[in-house]
């Protein structure tokens, strides 16, 4: 099933290569339209930020002391390093 062109375990036509964090995004914005921040781009930073720290354990309070925009730029810096 997964070696079907156009199953979302395929990098093919229609798979996991084909805009699928594009779609992800309008699915999200629909099911909660009250919510923001549901954008491609923010949604490649939350896949960075997980990938970046797999295995950490945030809680409210720590993430209230650091922005959002901080962890973004942390990504960013640590990209352009790595390069």
């Amino acid at each position: 099933m997964a070696d079907r062109p156009g199953h979302p375990g395929t990098a093919g036509p229609g798979g996991w290569g084909a805009k699928v964090i594009e779609r992800l995004a309008q699915d999200l914005r629909n099911a909660f339209p009250e919510m923001k921040g549901f954008s491609p781009r923010n949604l490649k930073y939350m896949r960075a930020f997980a990938e970046a720290w797999p295995n950490a354990e945030f809680v409210q309070g720590v993430l209230a002391q650091l922005p959002w925009y901080h962890h973004l730029a942390l990504l960013d810096k640590l990209r352009t390093e790595s390069s």
